[in-house]
């Protein structure tokens, strides 16, 4: 049947031994040697993808603030272009209330009453005419 012999023992320990050295050396290093190699990759592709996301949120912001910048800059010029029409309107409105007083003037200096009816001397040059 089955015997137990301390030589086959010995010798089967031995083999054991023997084959855990050789998987330690040619496949367990390796295979650590790879998954290490892996891990350091993946660590590296974290931190570049870490670094491109902060420079990405720094531009971001840079972006922001130079969009708020020019916003601001732009409801200054639309404020200073307001107060520079408004300006120009109530010249203009000015000058025509002073256009419209005098030729209101010159009519009324104008209007004479000669032979029985209303007549108006709205030009100098008219009355030479006449």
């Amino acid at each position: 049947m089955l015997s137990l012999k301390l030589s086959s023992i010995i010798f089967t320990v031995i083999n054991l031994l023997v084959l855990l050295y050789f998987m330690h050396r040619f496949l367990f290093k390796p295979v650590r040697a790879i998954l290490t190699a892996r891990q350091n990759e993946l660590d590296n592709s974290y931190r570049e993808a870490e670094d491109a996301n902060q420079k990405a949120n720094a531009l971001k912001k840079q972006y922001e603030d130079t969009m708020a910048q020019v916003d601001s800059e732009r409801q200054e010029k639309l404020e200073k272009t307001r107060l520079q029409a408004t300006q120009e309107y109530d010249e203009i409105i000015g000058n025509a209330r002073e256009k419209a007083s005098k030729m209101q003037r010159r009519i009324s200096k104008g209007l004479n009453c000669q032979g029985g009816g209303w007549r108006f001397h709205l030009l100098p040059r008219a009355e030479k005419k006449e």
